[in-house]
C-alpha cells in the first residue's frame, strides 16, 4: 500500500515538473505564432469550442493580448459608432481615399476566413463587436508593420483613418494612434499592394463583418438601428411602435442565417412604410390645409359681403361728404357719451362703429347709424387715446399711467397690457395689416409693439430725437412710413421696416396732432397756433396754411379721398376746407365755449363725429335728397 502512493505521489511530481518546464515553451510558442496561427488560436479563445491549447493559453496570454487590444483602444468609439450608423449593408461605394500611402510599397493583405465552429455560440453584441475591432485593427496592424518598414507610422495611421472614415461614410476626426512595437520578423511576404486593392480588401473584409453583426443584431436594438437610420435619411420623428421583446438568437456559424439582401430589403420594406406614412400624413395636412383655406375663404367672403352690405346700407342713409356738398353739412345725432373730456375717437374699417375714449377712464364702443353704446371698458387711468385695428379684431388704448391696454373685439376681453414707457401714452396707431401698434409717450419715445406676442419691436425715436413730449402719429396706408410729431417742433418720418429716420422737418408750432394724407404725399399739423399747416413729403417741403379765426386749433382729420381737412377749434368751432384752393367749404359752433377735443372720418365719407370737451359726441353728414 505504501510502495503504491509512493508510486504515485512521484507521478504527480513527474507530471507537476513536466508542466512547470511546458509552460514558458507555450508562453514563447504564442509569441512566435504566424499571422495565421494567431487568427486560428483567437478563434479558439473567443468562441465556446476551446481546446486544450486554448485553454491553457488564455490563463497564460490574458496580458499579451490585454496590452495588443489597449494598443487598438482608439478604435473602438469610433468605430462603434461607424457600425451603428451602417448596420445595414449596402452596395460597396467607390471612394477614393482622400490620403494616398507614402511611397513604401504595401504587402498583399490575405485575409483568412474564421474557421467554422461546430459548437452554437454564445456571444454577445459586445464581444462580437470587439472580436471585429481587434481583428480588423491585427490585419491592418500587419499591413502597416510590413508596409512602412516594419515600423507603424503616423502617416500610414493617417491613410488607414481616412480609408475607414471615408469607407463607413461619416466623417469624424480621427486620434491620435498609439506607436506599435513592430515584429522582428515580417509576418506576410512583401508582395507590393496598391491603393485601390487594399482598399477592395478592406471593404470585403468589413462587409463580411458587417454582414455577419447584423445577422447577430436581428433584434430589438437593430430594430432601433433600422429606425434611427430612416428617421435621419426622411428628416422626421417616426411615431415608435410596440415590438414585443425578441429572443436573442446566438450566431449560429461564420455564415450568417439572414442575408445582406434579406436586410437590405427589410429596411427598404420599412423605409417605404415610412415614406408612405409620410406621404400620407402630408397629405393630411395638405387636406386640413386646404379646408382651412376653404373655410377662411368662405368666412372672408361672408365678411366681405357683409361689410358691403353694411357700406351700402351707410351709403343709403348718408351721402359721402365732397367739395360739392360740403356746405350742406348738417348735425345728425347728438350723444352723451362721457362725463369728462373726450380725448380720441375712431371709426372701424367697415364705418358701422367707432369707438371712444375719455378722461372718465372709460373707453365705449358705438353703432353708428343708431348711436346705441354697444359695449363699455372701465379702466384706472384716464384714457387718452384709442384706435381699432383695420382687421377688426382689436381696440387698444392709450392710458395716463404709461401702458397700453389691448382687447378682443370679439369676446370683449382684455388682451393684454404693453408696458415700458415712463410717461403717460399720448398716442396709438395699429398698423394697416393689423400687426403692429405704434404708441407716442411724453417720455419722448415711440414704442413699435407686435399685436400678436405683445412683444416690443423696435424703438422708433427716443429722447435723443424729440427734446420734448411725442403727441402723435400717423401710420402712412401702405405701412411703409409713421409720422410723429412732438411738442418741440418736428416732424419725423421713419421707415417703420428698417427704423430708419426718412426726413425730419421743421414745424411751425409746437405740434399735438399730426396726420398723414391718404396718399401718403402730405402731412398736416395742428399745435399752438390757429394753423392748420399743411406740408409735402419730399426733400425740399413745402407748406401750406389754413386758417379761420383766432383761437388755437385742437383736432384735425383727413377725409378718405384726400381731399378735404377737418379741424376744431378752442373756442368750439368746426371747420371743412378742400386743400385744392385751399377754400373754406363749412363752418360751424359745433360747442359753446367748449374745445372740439377730437375729429373723426367715417371710412366711407359718410359721418364726420366730433368729440367735445363736454362729453358729447355729435355725428355730422348730409341727409340724401
Amino acid at each position: 500500500m505504501k510502495n503504491s502512493t509512493r508510486l504515485v505521489l512521484g507521478a504527480g511530481s513527474l507530471l507537476l515538473l513536466t508542466l512547470l518546464l511546458l509552460f514558458p515553451a507555450a508562453y514563447r510558442s504564442i509569441a512566435q505564432l504566424n499571422p495565421t496561427q494567431q487568427r486560428q488560436t483567437l478563434n479558439a479563445i473567443l468562441y465556446p469550442r476551446l481546446t486544450a491549447t486554448a485553454r491553457v493559453n488564455l490563463a497564460r496570454t490574458a496580458t499579451q493580448l490585454s496590452q495588443q487590444l489597449q494598443t487598438q483602444a482608439f478604435f473602438l468609439t469610433e468605430t462603434q459608432v461607424a457600425l451603428t450608423a451602417t448596420a445595414t449593408p449596402s452596395h460597396t461605394p467607390t471612394i477614393t481615399p482622400s490620403q494616398q500611402p507614402t511611397n513604401t510599397l504595401l504587402p498583399t493583405l490575405t485575409l483568412t476566413a474564421t474557421s467554422t465552429l461546430s459548437a452554437t455560440p454564445t456571444l454577445s453584441e459586445t464581444q462580437i463587436f470587439e472580436t471585429i475591432v481587434f481583428e480588423v485593427g491585427q490585419s491592418l496592424t500587419q499591413t502597416a508593420v510590413v508596409g512602412a518598414g516594419l515600423t507603424a507610422t503616423v502617416g500610414y495611421r493617417e491613410t488607414f483613418n481616412a480609408i475607414l472614415w471615408a469607407t463607413l461614410g461619416i466623417t469624424a476626426t480621427p486620434t491620435q494612434a498609439p506607436t506599435e512595437t513592430p515584429s522582428p520578423t515580417p509576418l506576410v511576404s512583401p508582395t507590393p499592394l496598391n491603393p485601390t486593392d487594399q482598399f477592395k480588401t478592406l471593404i470585403a473584409d468589413i462587409d463580411r463583418r458587417l454582414t455577419a453583426t447584423a445577422a447577430a443584431q436581428a433584434t430589438l436594438s437593430f430594430q432601433r438601428t433600422i429606425d434611427a437610420i430612416i428617421a435621419g435619411t426622411l428628416q422626421i420623428t417616426p411615431t415608435p411602435t410596440v415590438t414585443p421583446t425578441p429572443t436573442v438568437t446566438p450566431l449560429p456559424s461564420a455564415t450568417p442565417t439572414l442575408s445582406a439582401q434579406d436586410i437590405q430589403e427589410t429596411a427598404d420594406a420599412r423605409v417605404n412604410l415610412s415614406l408612405t406614412g409620410t406621404i400620407a400624413a402630408i397629405q393630411a395636412q395638405t387636406g386640413t390645409a386646404a379646408f382651412q383655406e376653404t373655410v377662411n375663404a368662405v368666412v372672408n367672403q361672408g365678411k366681405t359681403a357683409t361689410a358691403d352690405a353694411v357700406r351700402a346700407v351707410m351709403r343709403a342713409n348718408r351721402q359721402p361728404l365732397s367739395p360739392e356738398n360740403a356746405a350742406q353739412i348738417a348735425e345728425l345725432t347728438q350723444i352723451a357719451a362721457h362725463n369728462t373730456a373726450i380725448t380720441a375717437l375712431a371709426f372701424n374699417s367697415v364705418g358701422n362703429q367707432f369707438v371712444s375714449a375719455a378722461a372718465d377712464n372709460r373707453v365705449r364702443l358705438w353703432d353708428t347709424l343708431s348711436g346705441w353704446n354697444l359695449f363699455t371698458w372701465d379702466g384706472l387711468t384716464d384714457r387718452t387715446s384709442v384706435a381699432l385695428s383695420p382687421d377688426g379684431n382689436f381696440l387698444a388704448a392709450g392710458s395716463s399711467d404709461g401702458t397700453v391696454r389691448l382687447w378682443d373685439l370679439t369676446t370683449r376681453a382684455e388682451r393684454g397690457i404693453l408696458s415700458g414707457h415712463s410717461g403717460a401714452v399720448r398716442a396709438v396707431a395699429f398698423s394697416p395689416d393689423s400687426r403692429f401698434i405704434a404708441s407716442a409717450s411724453a417720455d419722448r419715445s415711440v414704442r413699435l409693439w407686435d399685436v400678436r406676442s405683445g412683444a416690443l419691436v423696435r424703438l422708433l425715436g427716443n429722447n435723443r430725437n424729440y427734446l420734448a413730449a411725442a403727441t402723435s402719429l400717423d401710420f402712412s396706408t401702405d405701412g411703409l412710413l409713421l409720422a410723429v410729431g412732438s411738442e418741440d417742433a418736428q416732424i419725423h418720418l421713419w421707415e417703420v421696416s428698417s427704423g430708419v429716420l426718412i426726413n425730419r422737418i421743421r414745424d411751425l408750432h409746437r405740434t399735438t396732432q399730426i396726420m398723414l394724407s391718404p396718399d401718403a404725399k402730405l402731412v398736416a399739423t395742428i399745435g399752438n397756433s390757429n394753423s392748420v399747416v399743411v406740408w409735402t413729403i419730399s426733400e425740399q417741403p413745402t407748406r401750406v396754411l389754413l386758417r379761420e379765426g383766432f383761437a388755437a386749433l385742437t383736432s384735425l382729420t383727413f377725409d378718405p379721398s384726400g381731399k378735404l381737412i377737418a379741424a376744431g377749434s378752442q373756442n368750439g368751432m368746426l371747420m371743412v376746407w378742400q386743400l385744392e384752393g385751399e377754400t373754406l367749404l363749412f363752418s360751424v359752433p359745433a360747442y359753446t365755449n367748449q374745445a372740439v377735443s377730437a375729429l373723426a372720418f367715417s371710412p366711407e365719407g359718410t359721418h364726420l363725429i366730433s368729440g367735445g370737451a363736454n362729453g358729447i359726441i355729435r355725428m355730422w353728414g348730409v341727409r340724401p335728397t
